[in-house]
């Protein structure tokens, strides 16, 4: 006989989930993965790091643009590149929230998540939000 899914299985094994990637959800759908306590702690994690993605890809156009194209260009990859270092930074910040969860919540003890190198970045980003998007697993 097949095992009955409570929603404290689910909600652990997604936390398990974020922590590996260091990805969420989309903000507004954090409430149907995670319980509302853990959604809750885990909002502002979600929109910082949309807001981050969002200012990495689509970098703001400056009035120099127009004036000097050379610095508009060095302008727009300096926004890049910080912009980058934040989404490292906050999905660093989520590895750490969702490990802590599983701690405290769950007692389930597992080793520290490390930090990706910037360079891994780009790519685990890809693959994270696929994971995510998956609406054929069970949850």
């Amino acid at each position: 006989m097949k095992e009955e899914r409570t929603p404290g299985m689910i909600d652990s094994d997604n936390l398990r989930l974020a922590m590996e990637t260091g990805t969420l959800p989309p903000s507004g759908e954090l409430e149907r993965y995670f319980l509302p306590q853990t959604a809750r702690q885990m909002l502002p994690l979600a929109q910082r790091l949309e807001s981050a993605i969002r200012r990495m890809q689509h970098p703001s156009r400056s009035v120099t643009r127009y004036l000097d194209p050379f610095a508009a260009k060095w302008f727009e990859k300096r926004e890049r590149n910080a912009a980058q270092t934040d989404v490292v930074s906050i999905r660093h910040r989520i590895q750490m929230q969702a490990h802590r969860l599983l701690q405290t919540e769950y007692s389930i003890t597992l080793a520290r998540p490390y930090r990706l190198p910037e360079h891994q970045e780009d790519m685990r980003q890809r693959q994270g939000s696929r994971q995510w998007g998956d609406k054929s697993r069970r949850l």
